[in-house]
């Protein structure tokens, strides 16, 4: 009801409200790179109370953001904890698959019981097709996080956080 008295101006209230909202998370989308987002001020401050510190050392943290630019902004902004993204940003095929560059499916090796064997920083350890198999782009992502002390940051949208998927080391 509420979008229908914007009908004639051939756009809606609610597109135009998330266009707003957008804006209000970082100023950045109007052009003005010189404002820093009172969002991202804040969000380095809890960031760096919850990770910084010995006493904080091997913390994990979860941030759930709403648009794919904010999470890309934040894997930037909090790479030096290695930050990575959940919400399908990595290349990959019609299947899911984690691909290269020029689109072939990549494969890991995997154990007698068909999980991912990884290198000493918890990342799958590349293979041939014959002795690996492929694992899906938000797979890699989810086991890198787990598994690597290095990668102390995931960052999701809600669409890909809330798949059902456990992520127990946060």
């Amino acid at each position: 009801e509420e979008d229908r008295e914007y009908y004639r101006f051939k756009e809606g209230f609610f597109p135009k409200k998330e266009a707003l909202r957008q804006i209000m998370n970082d100023p950045a989308y109007i052009g003005r790179a010189d404002i820093e987002s009172p969002k991202h001020r804040a969000m380095d401050t809890l960031v760096s109370s919850e990770l910084d510190g010995k006493k904080n050392a091997g913390r994990k943290m979860l941030i759930f953001c709403r648009y794919t630019h904010q999470i890309e902004t934040y894997v930037e902004r909090y790479s030096r904890y290695g930050a990575c993204g959940y919400y399908g940003g990595l290349s990959k095929d019609s299947n899911g698959y984690k691909i290269d560059t020029e689109g072939n499916v990549l494969y890991y090796k995997v154990d007698e019981y068909e999980n991912f064997m990884l290198d000493e920083k918890g990342r799958p350890i590349p293979a041939d097709k014959a002795t690996g198999r492929p694992i899906r782009a938000l797979d890699y992502e989810r086991v890198l996080f787990q598994n690597n002390p290095d990668s102390r940051i995931l960052i999701a949208n809600y669409q890909s956080g809330a798949l059902g998927v456990t992520l127990t080391a946060a």
